[in-house]
């Protein structure tokens, strides 16, 4: 049998009741549930999804009303729908061209036979898109999709550039076996002048002969 003294008593209770104080008055613990993590992932993946599915949907009926007013004659010209477009959609001039410039990028990429790779999400990755030629544009967004999965990165506007940069600035070297080769310069120059007048109003797209003579003139160059 144990013997304790009267003071040891007295300790004692005295540990038990701060004990005691302590448990009452202490957080519970929280026990978190275990989850399935690649379960996770794909309701993340489907969410994100649907977000750029709303995104397309978006841009390509908002596009293609933004480009309707921009061709009415009621806003009389460029600064008339200028105005119009920046108290309808309170934004910059500058952001309503990028506007358009997204809905051009996503509607050539719905009608370009890129498989499975999906459509851009955002205004940002279109806006980085909006300087590749058409005619390789699906094959640049298909790549800077293949290297986001191959790094495992988000498709971001720096990868983009990256890539687009690679595949439209970069000059191959030149050696003596070069020769101009004037069928492709003819192809590239047809490339700036369509990424430029797709800029114009429809009701002015037929100007752009005119425009054109006048520069060759200046130039002193024939018209061919």
């Amino acid at each position: 049998m144990l013997v304790i003294s009267k003071s040891q008593h007295e300790q004692l209770d005295r540990s038990a009741d701060t004990l005691v104080s302590h448990l009452a008055t202490a957080t519970p613990i929280e026990v978190r549930p275990r989850v399935d993590l690649s379960e996770l992932r794909c309701k993340i993946d489907a969410a994100n999804e649907r977000f750029a599915d709303g995104f397309r949907s978006w841009i390509l009926e908002v596009g293609s009303l933004v480009r309707a007013a921009r061709d009415s004659p009621d806003l009389h010209g460029e600064d008339g729908f200028i105005k119009w477009a920046m108290s309808v959609l309170r934004r910059s001039k500058s952001q309503v061209y990028r506007l358009l410039d997204a809905e051009r990028v996503v509607q050539k990429l719905t009608a370009s036979p890129i498989g499975d790779v999906p459509l851009p999400s955002n205004e940002s990755q279109c806006r980085e898109l909006s300087q590749v030629p058409v005619t390789i544009l699906p094959e640049v967004w298909a790549e800077v999709c293949e290297q986001a999965v191959t790094q495992e990165k988000p498709v971001n506007a720096a990868l983009i550039r990256g890539i687009v940069g690679k595949r439209c600035d970069a000059k191959p070297a030149v050696t003596k076996s070069d020769v101009f080769d004037e069928a492709a310069a003819a192809d590239r120059l047809a490339e700036l002048l369509d990424r430029e007048i797709s800029r114009w109003p429809e009701s002015l797209q037929g100007n752009a002969a005119e425009a054109i003579e006048k520069y060759l003139k200046l130039r002193g160059w024939e018209s061919v």
